[in-house]
């Protein structure tokens, strides 16, 4: 099955804060003195960790094969190559849902 889109929530790969996840979470890590940088979506440039950077290079060697066009709803997370940023908003203003829910909808009315 193909995609009509891929959106990305939450692949920010970057500190915030001087933390790499919201606080409380186990997985959180604090930044290392000697942190590597990414550039990311809002023009700002972010501390990031080795460990992110080969997901990233990961994760945009995957989006990569796809056809369906890549987002991202992080604004100040890394900028990822092939993916764009867009705002929940103006996803939600994109997504023809609305007009599948109506077929749907008809198609099941067909079959009762």
């Amino acid at each position: 099955m193909e995609a009509s889109q891929v959106v990305l929530a939450g692949q920010d790969l970057v500190f915030f804060e001087n933390r790499s996840h919201a606080t409380g979470l186990q997985t959180q890590r604090t930044l290392r003195k000697t942190a590597p940088s990414l550039g990311c979506n809002d023009g700002v440039s972010r501390p990031s960790s080795p460990e992110f950077i080969r997901f990233k290079e990961s994760l945009e060697k995957q989006l990569s094969r796809s056809a369906a066009p890549c987002y991202t709803l992080s604004e100040k997370g890394a900028k990822l190559q092939g993916v764009s940023f867009i705002s929940p908003k103006d996803l939600q203003k994109s997504c023809s849902h609305g007009a599948q829910v109506a077929e749907f909808r008809k198609k099941l009315g067909q079959i009762q």
